[in-house]
């Protein structure tokens, strides 16, 4: 029973940390779109 836990605990672990990294990615990414955004708009310019 104990190990069926930790194998959750594991599961729900990798999870959240794939979530983390999931936000991250998001971040960047968008951070990424509004950079080119702007460089573009100042490029017109």
């Amino acid at each position: 029973m104990h190990k069926k836990d930790q194998k959750a605990d594991e599961r729900e672990e990798k999870e959240r940390i794939k979530k983390r990294k999931d936000v991250e990615n998001e971040k960047r990414e968008r951070e990424r779109e509004r950079r080119k955004k702007d460089k573009k708009d100042s490029g017109d310019q």
